[in-house]
């Protein structure tokens, strides 16, 4: 029986990710290489953001609002 679909696996994977960003987030460069074909030279500082941001900007017109990220990084 498989178990990829279910809420528990899928909360258990997203608190790996979340633990491999925060020890060592130089591991999500070979993550970028396969998905988005782009390379980084050894050495590219990684910084940590905050996960909630403002959509202020997205609309001039709407009433404030802010976004969460599971991960947001530069």
């Amino acid at each position: 029986m498989s178990q990829k679909n279910t809420p528990g696996n899928a909360m258990l994977w997203d608190e790996i990710l979340k633990a491999i960003v925060d020890a060592m987030p130089e591991q999500l460069f070979p993550l970028f290489k396969e998905v988005y074909g782009k390379e980084y030279p050894d050495g590219t500082p990684i910084t940590l953001l905050a996960t909630e941001s403002s959509t202020y900007r997205e609309a001039p017109n709407a009433p404030p609002g802010s976004r969460l990220s599971d991960i947001a990084l530069l």
